[in-house]
This record gives structure tokens, C-alpha cells and sequence, in this order.
């Protein structure tokens, strides 16, 4: 099951640093961020 779920767990790291990166563009769209966040927060507790 985690092997399925790498890749969602790398388009998610990603999504993270761009988040981090680009924090004016993130902004515009908190809850696009806040669901990448928790579905971030989501995959770490995953692999726990």
C-alpha cells in the first residue's frame, strides 16, 4: 500500500515546497494550501 502511495506523497512534498516558495501565490488560494498541508500532514502519519 505505501508503494502506491509514494508518488501521492511526492506530488505532495512538491505541492509543499512550492507552498513554501511561492507564499504570495498561496495566499490567493489558502484553501488550496491548507488541503495540501493536511494531505501532507495525512501521508507522514501514513508512513508512522
Amino acid at each position: 500500500v505505501i508503494d502506491l502511495l509514494k508518488p501521492l506523497k511526492n506530488l505532495g512534498d512538491l505541492c509543499y515546497s512550492l507552498y513554501k516558495t511561492t507564499p504570495d501565490i498561496m495566499e490567493v488560494l489558502p484553501d488550496l494550501a491548507h488541503v495540501l498541508f493536511d494531505f501532507r500532514c495525512f501521508m507522514q502519519n501514513l508512513q508512522d
